[in-house]
């Protein structure tokens, strides 16, 4: 007793379908994580010109990230980060950024640069704690505080 051609066939179609119900699923959830790092690249950006442009300031901001991506890294020095540490940022040394996500191998599948560049509209403006890179854990989001104290010209990234 065989199986007939209609079963077969339904059969065939059932896998098709749900191949590529799985495939389209990925697809979209690919692009959502690719609209959360653009997103908070955009915020931070848009912040961090804020917080430059106020006469002094602290505050501290939530960002939403994958959670694939466990860290956020700034370096005013991308020359001279501490590659013992993090040995995957070895490719960005001479990258003209100061934001960079760990591992990057989280970013580059979703074929995104995972170097940024924040900045006030072409000047040098943050100002990053000591640690190169200065990296903040991605637990639940991402929290940043930006504070700018009166007369100063850098805003202060922690």
């Amino acid at each position: 007793m065989g199986l007939s051609f209609q079963m077969i066939f339904a059969i065939i179609l059932i896998a098709v379908f749900v191949y590529v119900a799985i495939f389209a699923i990925n697809i979209v959830l690919q692009n959502a994580d690719r609209a959360k790092i653009a997103l908070f690249v955009s915020d931070l950006k848009g912040k961090v010109a804020e917080t430059y442009y106020m006469t002094e300031s602290s505050q501290t901001f939530s960002f939403d990230l994958p959670s694939g991506i466990k860290y956020v890294c700034f370096t005013s020095n991308p020359s001279k980060m501490n590659i013992e540490r993090w040995p995957d940022f070895y490719l960005y040394k001479t990258a003209a950024s100061n934001m960079l996500f760990y591992p990057p191998e989280q970013v580059t599948r979703l074929k995104i640069n995972p170097n940024f560049l924040i900045n006030c509209e072409g000047t040098e403006c943050l100002q990053f704690p000591m640690e190169n890179p200065h990296c903040i854990t991605n637990e639940n989001g991402v929290k940043i505080t930006l504070s700018k104290s009166l007369g100063s010209r850098f805003v202060v990234l922690s």
